[in-house]
């Protein structure tokens, strides 16, 4: 299936809502690297944390995921979805029992308990992740934050390592290829999950590149290790990635719109670090409030493209 087609048809377009900040900007000299966060920066979030969803949409996604499956014309979606938003739960508590602060879940092990629950006869992976897909992509409002496509591709032209640290999960990389046209694919080491694939093919609203933009080194998500943010471990993890390519942390830019999720942790390791301010629904402060946030940040933009004036990178 082709799920960067798939996202673009289920998808209505989004613009950001003016935050009212004034940007930041400043030259910061000797950055090598750039890593973004991907929910409220490279894309627009509906939701802003992506987590709000209406009741009545979420069982009408769930209806429509699991409507192919032998057996569901006697489940009620409705059920299968309050199970599955205590699943959810479920699988994070396991891993604050196991020391985990700040737990992330892989969603496909939640499904596949659900689906043990209601459903008698085996599903296969490929299924399971359809059905996720399917549900994820209706439920999720998201569409490009305006020109990241194109900062994204400049900036890996421009000779600048681009990578990832963002909370998401396995269904999370054809959002970026669909609305930022660049793939995004992940190589995990160490027993994580086996690397993201999607058929992705290109899609005739999108440019795409023949290659990607993303460094795989410096990209994790956080369904990948079961740590989300603002776990430092993340940061740690891509700062000693870089460091094996030769690069020191303050050499690296982080660019987030959550002040304690990503400018505190990424300044905690080192880094450079960018507030994205582009959109009232993300922009997340803190508690010291938002001129405390403004202030702490390096820098700070309200629009994506803004980071040429940062970087001088040309052609953005």
């Amino acid at each position: 299936m082709d799920f960067v087609r798939y996202v673009r048809e289920k998808m209505n377009p989004l613009e950001p809502i003016p935050s009212g900040v004034e940007p930041k900007l400043r030259a910061l000299g000797g950055i090598r690297a750039v890593i973004f966060d991907i929910y409220g920066t490279l894309l627009i979030s509906g939701a802003g944390d992506n987590s709000l969803i209406s009741e009545q949409k979420s069982v009408s996604a769930m209806k429509n995921a699991i409507s192919e499956l032998s057996g569901s014309e006697s489940v009620s979606a409705n059920e299968v979805l309050q199970r599955y938003t205590l699943l959810i739960r479920e699988h994070q508590e396991r891993r604050r029992h196991e020391g985990i602060q700040f737990p992330e879940i892989e969603i496909r092990e939640v499904w596949k308990d659900l689906f043990s629950e209601f459903f008698s006869d085996p599903i296969s992976n490929e299924t399971l992740e359809q059905v996720a897909r399917s549900y994820e992509y209706e439920v999720t409002e998201c569409w490009e934050m305006p020109r990241a496509g194109d900062v994204v591709r400049n900036l890996h032209e421009g000779g600048y390592r681009l990578g990832i640290i963002s909370n998401a999960q396995f269904y999370t990389p054809a959002l970026v290829d669909a609305f930022l046209g660049t793939p995004l694919d992940l190589t995990v080491s160490d027993g994580g999950p086996k690397p993201v694939r999607y058929g992705a093919r290109p899609c005739s609203e999108t440019p795409r590149s023949t290659s990607s933009s993303w460094n795989k080194e410096l990209t994790l998500l956080s369904f990948q290790i079961r740590e989300g943010k603002p776990s430092i471990r993340l940061y740690e993890r891509i700062r000693d990635a870089a460091e094996k390519m030769g690069m020191k942390s303050q050499e690296i830019l982080y660019i987030g719109n959550d002040f304690c999720k990503d400018v505190a942790p990424a300044q905690k390791v080192g880094f450079r670090t960018g507030l994205f301010a582009g959109d009232a629904r993300s922009l997340r402060a803190g508690p010291d409030g938002l001129p405390a946030a403004l202030e702490r940040a390096d820098v700070v933009l309200t629009e994506l493209q803004q980071i040429d004036q940062v970087l001088a990178a040309r052609g953005i």
